[in-house]
């Protein structure tokens, strides 16, 4: 695969006491030093979300809540592992870490195992219940009123708040799935603004995805998961790197080896 894609090549990495850039202009420095990372991870996470997808749109189509529930529960996992590498691609470039892609990816989706198949376990159910409840819920009162969107909205915010806290940490803490998700809701209570900031634009572009389908299938293999991933994560990381150190004990590690 290297031959074609350059996998095992290294990353440009950044001068050592570079200023980090802020905003458009930092996330223009990542697409240009990273974008080829970010495509190919964000391949194997379209690949893996596939039969998930299909497999749920069947189940609910048809009707059938607990073909939705399984689909969504066993074939979550290979979708959170691939969403499990897509984040730790990002949060590397994010911290500027120089490294060999497809190896460290390789290496970091391997190791975690034991955290990310539960968490796609629990997305996977998560999002099919979700699905099933608003599409039923629209097939059967279509001309219902506000009331009737309440508690499916409510879901939407409280899952999209919850997973863009959780997401993140899952890649840069070594801890076990309930205290991530304990962790999870302690930083939504004490970074708010920021994790709502991150949720509302992955409520906005995965909202916009599916009202555009079939015509969003277009711009997917460009765009899919990697954009939405790198703006959210650019929201929350500077506050999430403040919380825990996560450079400064990078750096100490480093240097102790040394």
């Amino acid at each position: 695969m290297d031959l074609f894609w350059g996998m095992n090549t290294p990353g440009p990495g950044v001068e050592k006491d570079e200023p980090r850039k802020k905003g458009i202009r930092r996330f223009i420095e990542l697409i240009l030093r990273d974008g080829k990372s970010y495509l190919l991870a964000n391949v194997i996470c379209l690949v893996a979300f596939v039969p998930v997808t299909l497999a749920v749109c069947f189940g609910v189509y048809s009707g059938s809540l607990q073909f939705t529930l399984l689909a969504g529960t066993l074939l979550g996992i290979p979708a959170g592992i691939a969403l499990y590498g897509m984040y730790d691609t990002v949060l590397r470039t994010l911290r500027d870490e120089a490294n060999f892609w497809w190896p460290t990816y390789r290496r970091a989706v391997g190791q975690n195992l034991k955290l990310s198949v539960p968490l796609g376990m629990l997305l996977g159910a998560t999002l099919s219940m979700m699905a099933f409840a608003m599409y039923w819920n629209l097939r059967v009162n279509p001309q219902g009123g506000v009331e009737n969107w309440v508690a499916p909205a409510g879901y939407c915010l409280l899952f999209a708040l919850l997973f863009s806290s959780v997401l993140p940490q899952a890649v840069v803490l070594d801890v076990g799935v309930l205290p991530l998700l304990k962790n999870g809701v302690l930083f939504v209570l004490g970074a708010l603004p920021r994790v709502m900031a991150a949720a509302a634009v992955a409520v906005v572009y995965w909202g916009a995805t599916v009202l555009l389908f079939p015509y969003s299938i277009t711009f997917l293999p460009l765009l899919g998961f990697w954009f939405v991933t790198v703006v959210s994560c650019m929201i929350v990381y500077p506050r999430l790197n403040s919380i825990y150190r996560i450079e400064e004990t990078l750096q100490q590690r480093q240097d102790s080896q040394e």
